[in-house]
């Protein structure tokens, strides 16, 4: 986005490896990556794609490459912040309509405190976002729900 100007309609991908969000290094990529006819371009809109942990029902930490996501929109007339999570373990049943009550008990409450700590950080309450096939986001102290059909009717 250029000021007075609107978007320049260029997108710049790059990987943060294993560099810290909140590490000034970074921000310093984040902010090079403007294009060089663009000097005065603002970054207005973030995507993340971030690999992360998870606890198997056996209590060992798994690596999965796509985790989390976060999108951080930075227009000062529409700034917002949106986290989607893309794995079963934050849910009761599995995707599959089996319970994993182990996975759900050692995952859930990390997803809730990383809510938490967004609002924080943000100093706003966040808002559920709409449901999926596999979830139903909502204002509990789990945050997720699953999505389950019972005689024809969503529950």
């Amino acid at each position: 986005m250029i000021p007075g100007k609107g978007g320049t309609g260029i997108v710049t991908s790059f990987s943060l490896s294993d560099h810290p969000l909140d590490s000034p290094e970074t921000v310093e990529r984040i902010l090079s990556s403007r294009p060089v006819g663009c000097p005065d371009a603002a970054v207005d809109w973030i995507e993340l794609l971030g690999p992360g942990i998870w606890i198997d029902a056996e209590g060992r930490r798994r690596r999965e490459s796509h985790l989390v996501e976060l999108e951080v929109y930075t227009n000062p007339i529409a700034a917002r912040v949106r986290l989607s999570v893309h794995h079963d373990v934050w849910v009761y049943y599995d995707f599959f309509g089996n319970p994993h009550p182990e996975m759900y008990r050692a995952n859930a409450p990390r997803l809730e405190a990383a809510l938490r700590e967004l609002e924080d950080v943000l100093g706003v309450e966040s808002c559920p976002g709409e449901h999926t096939l596999f979830g139903t986001p909502n204002g509990t102290a789990s945050r997720l729900s699953n999505q389950t059909r019972t005689a024809g009717a969503r529950t």
